[in-house]
């Protein structure tokens, strides 16, 4: 295919993106990342506009620190790899829920947020089935806390793998990834501090379950 053919195809994918079947959108928008990484497309190419903006989202992901620790560390992962930032905000009227915002342009936006909710929802559940199933066999909660903090961890490890053989297999994936500066400076301009949960305790005992699941996970092959 040639890189005008390709920048078609990716123009269709996008407006396929805006259906509102969320299955078709969501193959949609992975399929046009991927062709984008593949043909090293810059968004210029896609839309002969002005210049996009950083603009936020809110995701529909909600935790808190004390059951969930490791969906920041998620959100920092994932949001690193598609050129865009997150920030936490309270959900009102609940001190200790937050929910996961994204900061970033507006198609990168919108695959990072697939992404995030993919694998933030395969770890889901996991962890549900493994709750119910240790919970039967008399395991505790701290017990059981604990091992699906592991799997999330190796889950989020895995992941990462994935993501940094794909740059391996083409060094030119560094520079498409770099984060755009309008989100650089729209993150300064917010004045806000990241949050990480620190001292997460966990165990190892499926930690390897979830990595092998984290670098399998990769949305592009999905379709």
């Amino acid at each position: 295919m040639t890189k005008e053919k390709a920048i078609e195809l990716v123009k269709k994918l996008l407006s396929l993106g805006e259906s509102d079947n969320e299955h078709e959108a969501q193959d949609a928008m992975i399929k046009a990342q991927s062709i984008m990484l593949k043909y090293h497309l810059e968004q210029s190419m896609i839309q002969k506009t002005e210049a996009e903006s950083a603009d936020h989202m809110a995701t529909t992901i909600q935790f808190t620190h004390r059951s969930d620790p490791w969906v920041s560390v998620l959100a920092a992962l994932v949001t690193k790899n598609f050129r865009c930032k997150y920030y936490l905000d309270r959900v009102p009227g609940h001190n200790n829920i937050y929910v996961i915002n994204i900061l970033g342009e507006t198609d990168d936006l919108k695959f990072c947020n697939l992404t995030l909710k993919y694998a933030y929802e395969s770890i889901i559940s996991w962890t549900q089935n493994n709750k119910k199933a240790k919970k039967r066999m008399g395991y505790s909660a701290k017990e059981i806390k604990y091992d699906n903090n592991g799997y999330a961890l190796g889950f989020i490890e895995g992941l990462g793998k994935m993501f940094d053989e794909q740059v391996q297999a083409d060094n030119k994936y560094e520079i498409v990834l770099q984060t755009p500066q309008s989100v650089l400076d729209r993150m300064d301009s917010l004045n806000i501090q990241t949050q990480f949960h620190s001292g997460m305790r966990y165990t190892k005992d499926n930690y390897g379950a979830g990595f092998e699941d984290g670098r399998a996970c990769n949305v592009h092959n999905r379709i």
